[in-house]
């Protein structure tokens, strides 16, 4: 799994700067949604280049089983998700100390938890479908698509903030958090079973 992460980090090593730098400074307006987008990309920019350079051909012929190759995928979405978490703590003390921005009465330790919650279940979601879909124009379908059910996610999140339920002092918005956390767990099998079947 290292060389493939290797491999794909090097790919994906302007979108790692996107997200560093719109993960730091967009918490000084806020929001955090800047950084978390080009982390939701990550998948669908490697799978697209795999199929494109064949590379998935390539690995059948390699000691690397179809579960390594799946699981790479998850592993780089966590990488990105780990630096944009550095980075948003990074902004954060930044504009606190430096730019004298009150980033917590912002609310962004909500937007932090939706961020999670939305990246978990937006994974759940689209990974077993960007396996299955043999084409760049069904994935990117497939993204905005998923993009539009995020958005109305953080519509009915924002509802429920305001009545109370997914107040951060309740326990109703970390249950949702390990949830989607599980649900994620859970698409790993579905999109190794896709994949496996897949005629590469």
């Amino acid at each position: 799994m290292k060389a493939l992460l290797i491999k794909d980090l090097k790919t994906s090593i302007l979108f790692m700067i996107f997200i560093a730098v719109f993960s730091m400074f967009s918490t000084w307006a806020g929001t955090m949604y800047i950084g978390m987008i080009y982390v939701l990309m990550l998948p669908i920019l490697i799978i697209n280049q795999d199929e494109l350079t064949r590379f998935n051909r390539l690995a059948s012929m390699m000691p690397i089983s179809n579960a390594t190759v799946v699981l790479e995928k998850y592993v780089l979405v966590l990488i990105g998700l780990v630096e944009s978490l550095l980075f948003t703590g990074l902004g954060m003390l930044l504009g606190y100390f430096v730019m004298d921005v009150d980033v917590l009465g912002n609310g962004l330790l909500s937007t932090l938890l939706v961020q999670l919650i939305i990246l978990f279940l937006y994974l759940t979601i689209t990974m077993p479908i960007n396996f299955a879909i043999s084409s760049q124009v069904g994935r990117t379908v497939c993204m905005i698509v998923s993009l539009m059910i995020v958005g109305a996610a953080v519509g009915v999140w924002t509802g429920l903030s305001k009545a109370n339920i997914m107040n951060l002092q309740t326990v109703y918005p970390y249950i949702a958090l390990g949830i989607s956390i599980v649900l994620c767990i859970l698409s790993i099998p579905l999109t190794i079973f896709i994949y496996n079947r897949k005629d590469k």
